[in-house]
């Protein structure tokens, strides 16, 4: 039948905000809700019938935070919880009944003027449900457990639970002059499951990256400023698949009149891409560049002017796309703008579904 009336939110039936810092240096912060179970009114044979779309749910999120040395280094932990009433055959094969994370995060800073920082996290979680809701998170577009070429995964659809792991951790220099860097490296478990309350984009990953950042803040006879930046990142599946070799340069001045130019170009090796095809197995993807450049005139102005332009070329399969859109600002007061951006690309692409 068709709906006859559809709420587009579940109401809040109580919460309860807590936030706030001592004068020892521990930061508190808690938000507790409830929210009510939703139907809609949907028409069938017989007149209006009651269908649930959303169960009642407590959702708990709670952060606990304590730094030292006058802000120079610090500790914390996080934790979520989330609990459904999972009363009807709908929610129980969609929906996971219970949901946990617990999470730790650190930074220290330290070094001739606390110039270079330690920083990161770690996180755990831990989600229950039926056998059918579970293998719909086994084969959700973050984990992709059905993948028929990872051999290092085992989609199971008789498991209630699934735990998994997530942590980052990265030694940077923040500041004491021109140049800057920062060696970073994580890795995600196949089974990290932070939906119920969060966001996971992908799992079954581990990656590493270097960064360093030459900054000119003196002007100069052309320029005011500039900074000329590189990175070289890796990243693989748990089953030891390539997903990632690149290096990128960036680049950025600002001019005598207030012009900027921006210049950010990117080298992807061969790698592999377990998400392209939803559950199918990986796509090879070939080498490719990717250029992207920007200029800008004086953003101070009535009138401001951006010119955009972006080429990429594969190695393979000829696939190619050149791109430019410019774009014309017009600010007659601070409060109202109008722009004008047309749009132009040239697209070939080798890549066909069949």
């Amino acid at each position: 039948g068709g709906f006859a009336d559809t709420p587009e939110t579940a109401k809040i039936l109580g919460a309860v905000k807590l936030s706030g810092k001592t004068s020892s240096g521990w930061s508190v912060g808690l938000l507790e809700a409830v929210t009510g179970q939703v139907n809609a009114d949907v028409s069938g044979p017989t007149g209006l019938e009651s269908q649930p779309l959303e169960p009642l749910t407590n959702y708990t999120a709670g952060r606990l935070m304590r730094d030292f040395r006058g802000g120079q280094s610090g500790i914390g932990v996080l934790a979520t919880a989330v609990h459904r009433r999972l009363n009807a055959p709908v929610f129980r094969e969609r929906l996971r009944s219970s949901a946990y994370l617990g999470a730790f995060d650190w930074f220290h800073r330290f070094g001739e003027g606390n110039n270079l920082e330690f920083n990161g996290f770690a996180i755990g979680s831990h989600a229950r449900g039926s056998a059918e809701a579970m293998a719909r998170a086994q084969r959700s577009a973050s984990h992709f457990f059905h993948r028929p070429d990872a051999e290092h995964l085992t989609y199971d659809p008789s498991i209630t639970s699934m735990n998994g792991y997530l942590w980052e951790a990265a030694l940077e220099r923040i500041g004491g002059g021109n140049l800057t860097w920062t060696l970073a490296f994580g890795g995600r478990s196949p089974g990290i499951e932070m939906n119920d309350l969060g966001f996971l984009s992908y799992a079954d990953t581990w990656y590493g990256s270097g960064t360093a950042r030459y900054s000119q803040f003196q002007p100069g006879s052309v320029l005011r400023n500039w900074y000329v930046e590189g990175q070289v990142a890796q990243g693989q599946t748990w089953g030891l698949e390539g997903l990632r070799s690149s290096v990128h340069l960036r680049m950025r001045g600002t001019f005598q009149n207030f012009w900027q130019l921006t210049i950010n170009t990117d080298r992807w090796f061969d790698h592999k891409w377990p998400w392209e095809l939803r559950g199918g197995p990986a796509l090879r993807r070939s080498p490719y560049v990717n250029s992207r450049w920007t200029l800008r005139s004086d953003s101070r102005k009535p009138w401001t002017i951006q010119l955009r332009g972006r080429v990429k070329l594969d190695d393979q399969g000829g696939s190619r796309i050149y791109q430019v859109d410019p774009q014309i600002d017009f600010r007659p007061t601070s409060r109202l703008t109008v722009s004008l951006q047309p749009f132009v690309q040239w697209n070939r692409d080798a890549d066909q579904y069949v």
